[in-house]
């Protein structure tokens, strides 16, 4: 489901989806609308 975009990522497996593609998928294209309020520090000024 969430492969296709029906479902969102938790932000715990967006996190380890990101870990184990080495960076090839991830978080912010997991969780477009919502990552910079779960992880700020991810976000550049």
């Amino acid at each position: 489901m969430i492969a296709y975009g029906h479902k969102t990522a938790s932000a715990e497996i967006a996190a380890r989806t990101e870990s184990v593609t080495n960076g090839k998928v991830t978080r912010q294209a997991l969780r477009p609308d919502d990552w910079k309020q779960i992880w700020p520090e991810l976000s550049v000024a």
